[in-house]
C-alpha cells in the first residue's frame, strides 16, 4: 500500500534529518517517497522527491546513485511526456550503468591480473626451491664421491706401502738366499 509506505518513509526520513544520519539514508528514503508518489500517478511529489535523492547523490558522488536517481527521475519526466528532460536523465543513467560495468570489468581484470601475478610467483618459488633441492643432491654426491675417492686413494697409498715393503722384504730375502748359497 503506497499511502502507508509513503507515511513510513517521511518517519523515517524525519529521524534521519533530525539524527544528521549519513546522506544515504535521507537519500534512499527521497528515493521511495518519489517511488511511492509515482506509483499513485502522483507526477509532481514523484518528481521534487526524485530531484532531491538526485541531488544528494551527486553531492555525495555515489556512481550507483546517480544511476539509479536519474533513471528514476528519467522515468518520471517520461510519464509527464517531457521528452527532453527525459532523455538528458536517460543519458546520465546509461553512463553511469556504462561507468559502474566498466569499473566492475576492471575491478575483475585487476583481480585477474592480481591472481595471475601471485601463482607466477608461487611457481618462481617452486622452481627456486627445486633447483635448491637439486643442488643441494649435486653438491651432496660430490662430496660422496669425494669422501670415496679420499678413501680410495688412502688404501691405494696402502696397497702401494706394503707391496713396497713385502717387496723390499722378498728383494732382502734373495739377497741374504744368495749370499748364504754363495
Amino acid at each position: 500500500d503506497y499511502d502507508q509506505a509513503i507515511e513510513l518513509y517521511f518517519k523515517g526520513l524525519k529521524n534521519f534529518e533530525e539524527l544528521k544520519a549519513n546522506k544515504l539514508y535521507v537519500l534512499d528514503s527521497y528515493m521511495n517517497l518519489s517511488k511511492s508518489y509515482f506509483g499513485l500517478g502522483l507526477e509532481k511529489e514523484a518528481l521534487r522527491y526524485g530531484q532531491e535523492a538526485y541531488d544528494i547523490a551527486v553531492e555525495v558522488a555515489s556512481a550507483e546513485w546517480i544511476k539509479e536517481t536519474s533513471f528514476n527521475l528519467y522515468e518520471v519526466f517520461k510519464s509527464k511526456g517531457d521528452i527532453g528532460k527525459s532523455l538528458d536523465f536517460f543519458e546520465i543513467s546509461s553512463a553511469y550503468k556504462d561507468s559502474l560495468l566498466n569499473e566492475e570489468k576492471l575491478k575483475e581484470i585487476t583481480l585477474l591480473e592480481t591472481n595471475y601475478e601471485i601463482e607466477k610467483r608461487e611457481s618462481q618459488i617452486q622452481l627456486f626451491e627445486y633447483k635448491d633441492k637439486m643442488m643441494q643432491l649435486e653438491l651432496e654426491g660430490k662430496r660422496r664421491l669425494a669422501t670415496f675417492l679420499s678413501i680410495l686413494l688412502v688404501v691405494l697409498v696402502i696397497v702401494i706401502v706394503v707391496f713396497f715393503y713385502l717387496y723390499k722384504k722378498r728383494a732382502e730375502f734373495k739377497s741374504q738366499l744368495l749370499s748364504v748359497e754363495v
